[in-house]
């Protein structure tokens, strides 16, 4: 073999491995970029499990807090149809004082007339004496 042939195979050589090399650095700028975003993608995992962990904790803590709530909300309620039961039980009594407060006006009213009646059953009576007495005294 020629030298010239030799030089243009090591030429060649040498291209395919600058090539390679060229190839090489980019698989492992590649290789390290994708470990550095599988590594941030661990971390936002890691993350996103922590946030779920406080996500957890902060939904007991409501359970928790929610718990007297809702038993406030039972006694409230109960507290409620209570005192509506009380209210119609007192709507009823006050309906039958307005009616006995108007059965005794009735009443009161009728006495006032049978008094009236009376009255003037003995001022005819009284009348009916003195001119009984009159008459006995003019016969």
């Amino acid at each position: 073999m020629d030298t010239e042939q030799e030089d243009s195979e090591v030429e060649a050589f040498r291209a395919k491995a600058d090539s390679l090399k060229v190839h090489i650095e980019k698989i492992v700028e590649l290789s390290t970029a994708k470990n550095l975003v599988l590594h941030k993608t661990s971390d936002q995992i890691s993350n996103v499990r922590s946030l779920e962990n406080e996500l957890d904790t902060e939904r007991e803590m409501n359970k928790e807090l929610m718990s007297p709530i809702i038993d406030l909300s039972g006694q409230l309620e109960a507290e409620r149809q209570k005192s509506q039961a009380e209210t119609m039980k007192n709507q009823e009594l006050l309906l039958r004082v307005q009616e006995a407060e108007s059965a005794l006006q009735t009443e009161q009213a009728i006495e006032a007339q049978l008094r009236k009646e009376v009255e003037e059953a003995r001022a005819a009576q009284q009348e009916s004496l003195i001119d009984a007495r009159v008459c006995v005294e003019t016969a």
